[in-house]
């Protein structure tokens, strides 16, 4: 049995760690790596350090985003039995918590759009296979790659600190004023403490999609419409 106080503590050092060899893929590295960042005119781009809503409410970009001219992306945990730690994660030692992140086109414009997802976790990590990348007109695909940046043992209940680059290669026509991407991901099972989260994404007029791509061709509906895997919880 996994009493409440242990429970707390142990969320008490998940909220606490914060190595300093961790981190997400500077602006720099991001140009340098994809040609483009967060200051490339017609990208958008939002990250989330510090989460306020655990369950079945949406948490906006605290550290910000740009390239948005209405909606915003927001985060959204969808089980219940979370929780929000001391340190601003999402957090449950009793349930596999389940995200989705609803990502606006904002002023994108093109024809083959790269999608990068940045995920730091703590304790239990992501499950692989959950990592999708949707949207209105075409089923949830995985990604072309995923990267693990930084793994930092966190001692005691900790597990370990995990960051990683996703990327998604998508091809059709995309506009402002497209229904949103939607990202969703869940944890492989209790334990999984949310840290932080940034999103990327450019569109270009370019080639052949490479593999993990999504055809958003003939989409027409307006708005940020997220779509969302059958659950089975």
């Amino acid at each position: 049995m996994f009493f409440p106080r242990l429970a707390a503590a142990a969320a008490l050092l998940l909220a606490a760690a914060s190595p300093a060899d961790a981190a997400f893929l500077t602006e720099s590295q991001l140009l340098t790596q994809f040609g483009f960042n967060s200051s490339t005119p017609g990208s958008i781009s939002a990250a989330w350090d510090s989460f306020s809503t655990p369950v079945a409410g949406p948490n906006f970009a605290d550290v910000g985003s740009s390239g948005f001219t209405g909606a915003q992306p927001t985060v959204t945990q969808n089980i219940p039995g979370a929780f929000i730690t001391s340190g601003g994660n999402i957090y449950s030692f009793q349930v596999a918590t389940d995200f989705d992140v609803a990502v606006p086109t904002g002023v994108l414009s093109g024809d083959t759009t790269t999608f990068i997802a940045q995920i730091r976790t703590l304790g239990t990590e992501i499950a692989p296979a959950s990592l999708l990348l949707g949207a209105l007109g075409a089923a949830p695909v995985a990604p072309a790659s995923i990267t693990e940046i930084a793994r930092t043992p966190l001692g005691g209940f900790g597990g370990e600190l995990v960051d990683q680059l996703i990327v998604w290669n998508v091809s059709g026509p995309v506009s402002a004023g497209s229904p949103a991407f939607g990202l969703e991901f869940n944890a492989a099972g209790s334990s999984m403490s949310l840290d932080a989260l940034q999103i990327n994404a450019f569109a270009s007029t370019a080639a052949v999609p490479e593999p993990g791509t999504l055809l958003l061709t003939g989409i027409g509906a307006v708005g940020a419409v997220l779509v969302r895997r059958r659950k089975t919880h």
